[in-house]
């Protein structure tokens, strides 16, 4: 790799700590979309967006169009 020993393994700390720092983050954006969510009492069923997501990609293969636009629904 062209790299010696130390560098290697500090190359190695640094690459785990960022990859720490990204699940931290996407752990935090996901509590906070969880809360707005919640506060707003709208969102996007699960089913709804598995669907739309098949129907965008049947849309890139040419087979089908576009899928309409999801819209929120009240949630729980």
């Amino acid at each position: 790799m062209g790299m010696s020993l130390h560098a290697y393994m500090v190359s190695t700390l640094a690459d785990a700590a960022q990859r720490k720092r990204l699940r931290q983050q996407f752990a935090q954006d996901s509590a906070d979309a969880l809360a707005a969510m919640k506060a707003i009492g709208t969102g996007h069923a699960l089913a709804d967006v598995l669907g739309y997501f098949s129907q965008l990609k049947q849309h890139r293969q040419g087979q089908s169009a576009p899928p309409a636009p999801l819209q929120p629904k009240k949630m729980g």
